[in-house]
Formats: C-alpha cells, sequence, structure tokens
C-alpha cells in the first residue's frame, strides 16, 4: 500500500520549492499514480501527488521541502508507484537552501527511478569502479552538479571543505544503490573561492577542487 508519509510544515522554520518531472526505466511516467517523498536522513521533509499539467500530456510534482536549517542538508527522493505498487529511491540529490526554487512548470527538475534510471542510457552498463567527477559547470555561481559512481550499493557520504580544510557542509550522507548520480549543489551563501570536496563510499576515497566566482 502507500507508504506512511507524513509532514508537519509548521514544525520548521524554512522551505523550498521543487518542480519535478518524474521518469520511471527511462519514460515519462503519465498516467501513473506516483507519490514523491523528499527526505533528509531518515525523516520525511515533504510528500506530494504528481498531478497533470496544462492539457494532461505532462505530469509534474510540485513539493516543498522543509527544514530548520538555512542551508546544507542533503535531501533525497522517494517515488511510490501506485501501478505496481512499489518504492523506488530517484537517482538525484539536492541540497537544501531557504528559499531555493528548483525547477519550474516549463523546465522542471528530473527524478529519474527504476530498473535502468542508474545507466546514462539503456544500453550502457553499470559502473565498474567507484569514482568522482569534477564538477561542472567550474568555475561555477551558484549552481553546479557532481557526478559519482558506484559499482555496488555504499554508503556515500560527500562532504565540501575549504582550503584550510575545515568542514563547510556536509552535501550528502545517504545510501544508495550501484548506478550514476548527480549531485546538484546550490553555493549561494559561500563566498568565493576555492573548495575542496570529497567523498566516502565504503573504501573508496577521493577528492577534487570547486571555484565559486561571485
Amino acid at each position: 500500500g502507500i507508504p506512511l508519509w507524513q509532514v508537519a510544515p509548521g514544525q520548521y522554520a524554512h522551505s523550498m520549492t521543487l518542480t519535478a518531472e518524474v521518469q520511471i526505466d527511462g519514460a515519462a511516467s503519465t498516467g501513473r499514480p506516483l507519490f514523491v517523498a523528499a527526505y533528509v536522513g531518515d525523516e520525511v521533509r515533504g510528500v506530494a501527488r504528481t498531478r497533470s499539467v496544462g492539457a494532461g500530456d505532462n505530469e509534474l510534482v510540485f513539493l516543498m521541502v522543509y527544514s530548520d536549517e538555512p542551508k546544507g542538508e542533503a535531501v533525497t527522493f522517494r517515488v511510490y508507484d501506485g501501478t505496481d505498487e512499489r518504492t523506488y529511491d530517484a537517482n538525484e540529490d539536492l541540497v537544501f537552501a531557504a528559499d531555493a526554487i528548483y525547477g519550474s512548470p516549463v523546465k522542471p527538475h528530473v527524478l529519474t527511478v527504476g530498473a535502468v534510471a542508474a545507466k546514462t542510457s539503456a544500453d550502457e552498463e553499470l559502473p565498474t569502479e567507484f569514482a568522482l567527477k569534477q564538477n561542472y559547470p567550474n568555475p561555477f555561481n551558484p549552481v553546479t552538479t557532481i557526478r559519482y559512481e558506484l559499482p555496488k550499493s555504499s554508503n556515500v557520504q560527500i562532504t565540501l571543505f575549504d582550503v584550510l580544510g575545515r568542514e563547510v557542509r556536509k552535501l550528502l550522507d545517504a545510501d544508495r544503490k550501484a548506478g550514476r548520480y548527480d549531485l546538484v549543489v546550490d553555493a549561494s551563501t559561500l563566498a568565493s573561492g576555492m573548495y575542496v570536496y570529497r567523498i566516502e563510499a565504503g573504501d573508496f576515497r577521493d577528492l577534487r577542487k570547486m571555484m565559486v566566482v561571485k
């Protein structure tokens, strides 16, 4: 049945907005009864159902995500498909920022789930080794994307540091299945300069530099 996803908006001081299209097994999810939940760790921070937009050819989810922290919490997503009564983890993560707006009805954010969601194409195999890619664009202001690859299910932690090695924020701390993932980072609250981001996944460790230019 439908998961018991509930959230009390009045408990939180901050919110952001996500407008997204859900793609299951590489195709748009038109006609499926879908519910999307936003999570920080194991805590539900937002839930909404997809609904038709315009002439009904496009179905989007309009999701408010809540937090007591103005910035920095890693937000992950799960999708319940009422057609087959299955719950999926989405391949995309976001970083919470108060009053941020991700996606729009014209250009929605895309959440991919399902059997081929972790592949960049239907014919491409899953990764054979761990990898942390260079963020793009770089330098950037204020949003950039970090791609990472997992050959097996792992707990993934991605942490941002300043050039002196001081932790700035935890970008991600979540369990992920094998696949290729994109982590969207909003640096609008960070000062200009060089930063280092580090991934820890199983025994794998790697780091790269990013440049914020304002």
